[in-house]
């Protein structure tokens, strides 16, 4: 007696029946003319602008929207807050002035500690900043050694950038100088021989001031080094030091230092005075 097969098996032995491929002609792209491609380009970018507009505008709101919540909240928490130590002669009930003196306590603590807290943190910063100071000092006073050496015009371009600072009354020229470290000597260097810029820094607001010098640091930073020059060594005097002359860079500028004219007079003399 034959065993009966199950319906898989007699699929299995079921002849397959050649499948017949369909062959289709290969479809051409349509060809996009170039002014079609701009369009679509430009559509593009106005919903990629759009798109990102509109996330700008959700997040302002989110942002208004949490600023708003926070001040009413502050607000509450102020208005829960006693204002001055509760007087017990101004309570008729004891309890209440129990509470509320000792919610006046607690506000103290957290006052105090929010101070110390801050006062740490504010100290903190300060110690950043000088650490951040004197390094920068350092680095900036090291390769100051080196441009003395090599030029020998360095400290009288620093004279002069010092004096133009004094009567342009715009100490913090010279505190940037010193904060770009290793950029600053150069930077004196520049404005020793361009005293046009120096005048033009020294006239503008603080923070443009800043921004000024950053870029004239970074542009400096960004020039191939010059070799070093075969001038002649600078006179020097009867004692050996080198003579005090006024740089090249100054001779067509009002901060110019003429023959025996001491420093206190060019600046009468620059003031109008």
């Amino acid at each position: 007696m034959q065993q009966e097969k199950t319906p898989f098996e007699e699929l299995e032995e079921e002849p397959q029946t050649p499948v017949i491929e369909e062959t289709k002609e290969e479809e051409k792209p349509e060809e996009v003319s170039e002014e079609e491609k701009q369009k679509q380009l430009e559509a593009q970018k106005s919903r990629t602008s759009r798109r990102i507009k509109e996330l700008n505008t959700k997040y302002r709101e989110e942002q208004r929207a949490r600023q708003e919540l926070e001040d009413r909240l502050r607000k509450l928490e102020e208005d829960k807050k006693i204002k001055d130590k509760p007087d017990p002669d101004k309570y008729d009930d004891y309890d209440q002035f129990k509470r509320e003196n000792e919610q006046w306590i607690e506000q103290e603590r957290q006052r105090i500690r929010e101070e110390e807290r801050q006062n740490v943190r504010k100290e903190q910063e300060q110690a950043k900043l000088r650490r951040e100071q004197e390094e920068a000092e350092a680095i900036f006073k090291e390769k100051s050694k080196e441009y003395l050496e090599k030029d020998s015009k360095f400290k009288e371009y620093m004279f002069e950038i010092q004096d133009a600072c004094q009567i342009a009354n715009t100490p913090d020229v010279l505190d940037l100088i010193v904060e770009l470290r290793e950029a600053g000597p150069e930077v004196i260097t520049y404005l020793g021989k361009n005293p046009d810029k120096l005048e033009e820094i020294t006239s503008k607001s603080p923070r443009k001031r800043t921004i000024e010098m950053v870029k004239l640091a970074s542009k400096l930073e960004a020039k191939p080094v010059k070799k070093s020059s075969s001038a002649p060594p600078p006179p020097r005097s009867e004692t050996g030091r080198t003579q005090r002359t006024p740089s090249s860079g100054f001779k067509a500028s009002k901060y110019a230092i003429r023959p025996g004219e001491s420093r206190e007079d060019r600046i009468r003399r620059i003031n109008g005075r």
